[in-house]
């Protein structure tokens, strides 16, 4: 079997959860099965969904801090090195910087053309 969590409930009493991998939890209280969870993308999402928006944004927070280390090291290598080309442009007075509104009005007024 694999994690337990023990915890209380106000006045409901202790219970324990079962973490028995393969994506199934089961809940007891007083030694007895109460519920059999299967644990799926689809169940996750649903309660995901029921989280209020400051929920959602900090599960979105951790979610993508844990795809941190799954980074892809040539697309990285590639960001790194356009990075630098433009700021080395910059540096070079090829290229000037704008303020991220005016860049949005200039290239709203592009797509309109």
């Amino acid at each position: 079997m694999g994690m337990q969590f023990v915890f209380t409930s106000g006045n409901r009493g202790v219970f324990r959860l079962d973490d028995c991998g393969e994506g199934r939890k089961l809940l007891f209280k007083a030694g007895r099965i109460i519920l059999s969870m299967p644990v799926t993308l689809e169940t996750v999402t649903e309660d995901a969904l029921g989280l209020s928006n400051s929920g959602r944004a900090i599960l979105v927070e951790k979610l993508l801090a844990s795809l941190a280390g799954e980074v892809n090291p040539d697309l990285e290598r590639a960001h790194l090195n356009e990075v630098q080309r433009r700021r080395d442009s910059v540096k070079a007075g090829k290229s000037k910087l704008i303020e991220g509104a005016e860049a949005l009005r200039t290239a709203r007024s592009a797509l309109r053309k």
